[in-house]
């Protein structure tokens, strides 16, 4: 028994994920919801430059006030989505072990999020709004190259996560896992454009 699923996704993800579908199926879905949520939240909040409109401290009180049901909702739309296109391509997992991997592959997006929750802290509404000579003078070009590697870094290795997670409780080849999670993704992402298309 794993003592500490959190870091040990990071060295020993096959064995974490089986105990959790196995043992532990709704350990951690709450925390791991809050992971996605924010995660979703702030990524919103970038590409509709919010901080041009709401208050940095908004931002913040959303990350932790609506944030675990907003990853909640997506984990379980996300996870219906991949359980049923594995269905098409020969998957046998139930939709719980699928949830359970797509949940725990968030961990990594932990990171992520702290190094947005530093950059909104340090620089309050400049960090979500359009980007400036000020912004982008602080703390220096290179910085935010580093920033931005170390984000997109994180966001792969979570993506890899999912994959790998679906391949190991469907028990089907990496490329038929990596349909199902990048076909679920795209429904989300046409979804939510055509709802953002519709309300703009």
């Amino acid at each position: 028994m794993l003592r500490t699923p959190w870091s040990a996704i990071f060295f020993r993800p096959k064995e974490v994920l089986l105990q959790m579908v196995g043992a532990s199926p709704e350990q951690g879905l709450w925390p791991l919801s809050w992971i996605y949520g924010s995660f979703l939240v702030v990524g919103l909040a970038q590409v509709w430059f919010l901080g041009e409109h709401v208050s940095w401290l908004e931002i913040l009180l959303s990350i932790l006030i609506v944030a675990p049901g907003i990853g909640f909702i997506y984990l379980h739309i996300l996870s219906a989505l991949v359980f049923i296109l594995g269905k098409l391509v020969g998957g046998d997992a139930s939709f719980r072990a699928i949830r359970t991997v797509l949940a725990w592959a968030g961990v990594p997006l932990l990171f992520n999020l702290a190094i947005w929750l530093v950059m909104i802290i340090a620089l309050r509404d400049r960090a979500l709004g359009a980007p400036t000579l000020s912004t982008m003078s602080w703390p220096g070009e290179w910085i935010w190259a580093m920033i931005a590697l170390l984000r997109v870094v994180f966001a792969v290795w979570s993506f890899v996560l999912k994959i790998y997670g679906v391949k190991l409780v469907q028990q089907f080849g990496a490329w038929r896992g990596l349909l199902s999670v990048i076909g679920a993704e795209l429904v989300l992402v046409l979804a939510v454009s055509f709802l953002f298309m519709s309300y703009s």
